[in-house]
């Protein structure tokens, strides 16, 4: 996913196991301003899609991952 991502042009950080809550991690990833995080779990896994979060509206959207790099290039489009 991260390669995907990378080779879309899109900077991305990668966290592995971490054990924070996922509230702690959403605090750390706004205050470090990024502004996109993207939420996979074993029922994102199962379905085939990811949960991006939009940090500064409060939103979060389920995208397939095959459309994750396209999803994200388009946000960084109209956002910046």
């Amino acid at each position: 996913m991260s390669k995907c991502l990378w080779d879309a042009g899109v900077a991305t950080e990668f966290v592995k196991n971490r054990k924070e809550t996922l509230k702690a991690q959403i605090i750390s990833v706004a205050q470090k301003g990024i502004p996109l995080m993207i939420i996979v779990g074993e029922k994102e896994l199962a379905t085939g899609c990811v949960v991006v979060k939009d940090i500064a509206a409060k939103t979060q959207t389920a995208v397939p991952l095959l459309d994750l790099a396209s999803f994200a290039t388009e946000f960084f489009k109209r956002t910046f």
